[in-house]
This record gives structure tokens, C-alpha cells and sequence, in this order.
């Protein structure tokens, strides 16, 4: 009689452990994760939601893997995990992996997949955004105000200035629109050679868009102070004397300013051509001619201007 009760306990206790156990996994799904162990092969993992509503992950044999913390957790690809947390009632999201390490931190509202190769990640507190790969490492030194995806390319803007990538399994620069203006000078720099694109980074022309509207004004005012912060000294008593002697200045630039390259082999010279309407000694009307800025990379990375002449048979 005494060894029935005892099975009996014996039996209802473990019933009661069996439940207890389920309970803690609510609610689970199957994910594939790469095991970061080098050449061990993938396996099947499981996002699972225990009583209080947080998601941890368990592998294949039903051990846990990451103890339930996030109050989102889905799989992006196979080694990733976007995860989200609630920080004085704010949801914030960011990237981790199998281990639990943070990938991305989290200081992101929303993180959403553009493409195969591209995510984009919206910063909480100044709502621009930053782009990730597929790897999860950053694309872009630097955050967009906004952006929008058009077929398969990516077009980000900052400030007026808009860059477009191709979202291929390398994204890379398609075409530069960088608009300036430093009265009563107005420019529309426009690249869409692709050879000529791949020799910098959007942020490299955009200081080239800088250093030409610069130029531009230096050339109008007849003023060279500042020609040495963006010219190659070498280059300077030449520049100079073009900015100070060449023309009297009493025209404007026209609207119709674009970006042109002479030769597109010359892997270290890029050249500006401006459509200047400049007035000729002894005549009344305004004539327009293009002007060539060339800028030359130096030893440290940095894009200076070479040269700039003016012709009037081109």
C-alpha cells in the first residue's frame, strides 16, 4: 500500500514538472541559425515566448540558447536576429546574433529589409537613417535625411543633395545630384557616369560640390584668400592669377551647370565644366563659355583643384 502511494506521488509530480515546463515555452517557432562554430553544420533553432511575453531561443534539442529578454525577436537571415526592447516606453530595435551579441545597437525605431543586400535602420532620437548590408556592417559613413527605394535603386538624400545606388549584391553609386548656391550663383551638378562615380564616395562629392561653388564665388568676387583651403599649391599662382586678371566680372553663372569629365581613363584627374555667361572687353553682350575645373587627388585621399582655364572654343 505504501510503495502504490508512493508511485502515485512519484507520477503526479512529474505531470505537474511536464506542465510547469510548457507553460514556460508559450508560443515557438522554427528558425534555421548558422552555428558559429567554424565548419559545424546548420541547425534548427526555435524563437520561443515564455509566461511574462518575453522571446528567448532554444536549439534543436529543446535547450535554451538565449534566455527570453526581448519583447520581439525575429530572424532576418540565417545567422541574424532582429530583437526589440522597450527603454522608458520607447520600442527600440537592433540586431543580434545567435550568442546574444549585439550586432547593431539599439538606438533604432524601426529597422526594415530594402532589398537581398540592404536594411535600413531609422535612428530614434534625430529620425535619419542609416543603411546596413546583409552582413550587418554599415554601407555609408554617414546618415540620410530620407530615402526612396524605385525599382531596384536606392536614392538617399541629404540636405538638397541626392545619390542614388544600385542595390545589387554590391550596391554601388549610380548617380550625384548636388545642387549649390552662394548668391547670386546657382548650380546643378549632376554625375551619372558610373566609371566616373566609382572613384569616391558620395561625401567626397559632395565636398567637390563645396570646392567648386568656392571657386565660383572666388572667381565672381575677384577675391583669393580662400583659394588655398581647396588648391593645390602649385596650382595656386596659376589659379590666381585667373581669378584675379583674366575676366572683370560683371555676369552670372547660368542654371545650366553640369558635370563633365574630359577623360574618363585618368583614374587621378576629374574636370568640371561650368557654362559661364562672362562679358568680353569691348563688348556689350554676355557670351557664354564654359570654364574647366580640374580637381587632382592628393597623398592623404584629399580632392584639390588642379587647374581651371576658360574656353571659348569649345
Amino acid at each position: 500500500m505504501i510503495f502504490l502511494m508512493i508511485v502515485l506521488i512519484s507520477i503526479g509530480t512529474a505531470i505537474i514538472m511536464f506542465y510547469i515546463n510548457v507553460g514556460k515555452d508559450v508560443e515557438s517557432t522554427p528558425y534555421n541559425y548558422s552555428s558559429s562554430k567554424a565548419g559545424s553544420d546548420q541547425s534548427s533553432a526555435y524563437v520561443f515566448k515564455d509566461k511574462s511575453g518575453l522571446f528567448g531561443l532554444r536549439d534543436s534539442s529543446g535547450a535554451v540558447i538565449l534566455e527570453p529578454e526581448w519583447t520581439e525577436l525575429t530572424q532576418i537571415c540565417s545567422d541574424f536576429f532582429m530583437a526589440k526592447i522597450i527603454v522608458r516606453s520607447n520600442s527600440l530595435y537592433g540586431v543580434i546574433d545567435c550568442k546574444g551579441d549585439i550586432i547593431v545597437p539599439f538606438v533604432y525605431s524601426e529597422i526594415k529589409q530594402l532589398s537581398d543586400y540592404v536594411y535600413s535602420a531609422k535612428i530614434d532620437d534625430t529620425g535619419e537613417y542609416l543603411f546596413y548590408g546583409n552582413n550587418f556592417e554599415l554601407l555609408f559613413p554617414f546618415s540620410a535625411d530620407s530615402y526612396i527605394v524605385d525599382d531596384n535603386n536606392l536614392c538617399i538624400t541629404r540636405g538638397e543633395d541626392k545619390f542614388t545606388y544600385d542595390q545589387g549584391d554590391e550596391v554601388v553609386l549610380i548617380k550625384a545630384e548636388m545642387p549649390r548656391s552662394k548668391r547670386p550663383i546657382k548650380l546643378e551638378l549632376s554625375v551619372d557616369d558610373e566609371d566616373v562615380l566609382s572613384f569616391m564616395e558620395s561625401k567626397q562629392w559632395e565636398d567637390m560640390g563645396d570646392k567648386v561653388i568656392l571657386f565660383l564665388d572666388a572667381f565672381r568676387r575677384n577675391k583669393t584668400e580662400h583659394l588655398p583651403e581647396i588648391t593645390y599649391v602649385d596650382a595656386l599662382s596659376e589659379i590666381s592669377l585667373l581669378v584675379e586678371h583674366e575676366h572683370l566680372w560683371k555676369g552670372k553663372i547660368s542654371d545650366n551647370a553640369y558635370f563633365y569629365t574630359v577623360d574618363s581613363n585618368e583614374k587621378n584627374v576629374l574636370y568640371f565644366r561650368i557654362e559661364l555667361l562672362i562679358p568680353f572687353e569691348n563688348e556689350n553682350e554676355l557670351q557664354t563659355v564654359p570654364l574647366f575645373i580640374s580637381f587632382k587627388k592628393n597623398k592623404t585621399g584629399e580632392w584639390l583643384i588642379n587647374d581651371a582655364f576658360i574656353s571659348d572654343n569649345l
